[in-house]
């Protein structure tokens, strides 16, 4: 448009012009039809019609239905209403976060300090997360580095659901409880770390994607031998650049010892936690506090501990199976 500015005038001369010189040039175009570059041209044309209703499009006044915030990576699975009013103001906030790095970065870190900390910059933190593009966990890690420890993150999302990580940590037993005749577990009793391993695949499996057309479910959990080099569980560890967010666990036979939440080339350690069902519960709470959703690959089961470890509905797109399998699970789920 910016070399042919008499497209309008003369499209069809135009269009013969330009064919005919990308003819000489790239004889590779050359399809059948009327003329040698007739194809060549028509999908020029078509092109050119797109780009000018994109800039017309683009120039037009913003509706308030379009005043949205810029689209990503990942959407948050409940909907979290902050009070803008009780947000510090942005020369306090950005005192707060280098507060925070500041006190990480030192040997004494006070754990109460940071908590402080992350109450105080709350409101501020979850107006900053939607605006991330395409909802990177690097530059959140970045910014708070606390975070790279579950236990902030259950802290946090326990102040944004105003609910206790021990609430959910029971209603996920009780699910793996009322499961249990239904999985022939690995383990020598129910009462261990594999058992709940056992029974969240079970689930997993149970409401996968694995019919028409989409891409697939994919276990959004690595379970390993604690007793494994350091190598290869560096190697597990290790994660792509805007890879969602998933778990790696290490078993010492049936106990759970260690593990990490990975994604985006980072990785959140998880070594305090008492059970591996806390590693789950961390994984969701990880999707709610840094305004995730649910990529396609971990949707289903994610969405089942939505609904029934967090009591948040679950309205996404849901496969067959996870429709008949949760219709069967609602004695249970409360």
């Amino acid at each position: 448009m910016k070399y042919c500015p008499l497209l309008d005038e003369n499209p069809y001369g135009a269009y013969k012009i330009i064919g005919e010189k990308m003819l000489a040039a790239y004889p590779s175009i050359e399809r059948e039809g009327k003329h040698k570059w007739s194809q060549y041209a028509k999908a020029l044309s078509q092109s050119i019609r797109t780009e000018r209703f994109r800039r017309k499009r683009k120039s037009l006044p913003v509706t308030p239905q379009e005043q949205q915030l810029p689209p990503k990576r990942f959407t948050v699975g409940k909907h979290i209403v902050t009070d803008a009013s009780n947000a510090l103001p942005e020369e306090e906030f950005e005192k707060h976060v280098l507060e925070i790095q500041k006190v990480w970065n030192t040997s004494a870190c006070s754990s109460s300090h940071v908590d402080m900390l992350l109450r105080e910059s709350y409101c501020n933190r979850r107006q900053w997360l939607p605006y991330l593009p395409n909802g990177k966990l690097a530059p959140i890690l970045e910014k708070f580095p606390c975070f790279q420890e579950s236990s902030y993150v259950l802290r946090e999302v326990e102040r944004m659901l105003l609910c206790e990580v021990s609430t959910w940590k029971d209603r996920l037993e009780k699910i793996v409880e009322a499961l249990s005749d239904q999985v022939p577990s690995s383990a020598c009793n129910n009462d261990n770390d594999q058992h709940t391993v056992d029974i969240i695949r079970f689930i997993e499996k149970s409401v996968a994607f694995k019919k028409g057309k989409g891409i697939k479910s994919k276990s959004c959990f690595t379970v390993a031998d604690f007793n494994i080099s350091d190598a290869d569980k560096n190697d597990l560890c290790t994660s792509s650049e805007l890879s969602p967010p998933h778990i790696v666990m290490f078993l010492d036979g049936s106990k759970y010892v260690d593990g990490y939440i990975v994604g985006d080339n980072c990785k959140i350690a998880c070594k305090n936690l008492k059970s591996a069902g806390e590693i789950f519960i961390t994984l969701l709470a990880c999707y709610y506090c840094f305004d995730f959703s649910y990529p396609r690959i971990y949707s289903q089961l994610l969405g089942f501990l939505q609904q029934c470890v967090m009591h948040d509905q679950y309205h996404l797109e849901k496969s067959s199976d996870y429709k008949h399998f949760i219709a069967q699970c609602q004695s249970f789920i409360g």
